[in-house]
């Protein structure tokens, strides 16, 4: 969750960044 704020940024890009977290 280090680019939390970043991928918030994103949305859509928020599930897949999240998945590499």
């Amino acid at each position: 969750m280090s680019g939390y704020g970043i991928l918030r940024s994103n949305g859509a890009s928020h599930l897949t960044t999240s998945m590499s977290c």
